[in-house]
């Protein structure tokens, strides 16, 4: 976490609301989710790690649901009212 600039005091708060996250590979999943969110929103790093400090559980959700959500998202987004 120190990578993504998430300080320790801020670490053992995220794991406390979300102790799964130790059950894997965090810095592999953050990655893929950054990508993610780049690809679809062209999101920067930034803004997606202050998602990830507001819903912790992100980061270990099932890659393909967080794939498939942020292709619907995007689909509503650019259809037209």
């Amino acid at each position: 976490m120190n990578s993504h600039h998430i300080n320790n005091e801020t670490a053992m708060d995220l794991l406390l609301q979300c102790p799964k996250l130790l059950a894997g590979d965090l810095g592999a999943q953050l990655k893929e989710i950054i990508f993610l969110f780049e690809l679809y929103h062209k999101m920067s790093e930034q803004e997606t790690i202050k998602i990830f400090r507001a819903f912790p559980f992100m980061a270990v959700t099932d890659l393909r649901k967080l794939t498939k959500f942020l292709g619907k998202f995007r689909m509503y987004q650019l259809t037209p009212r």
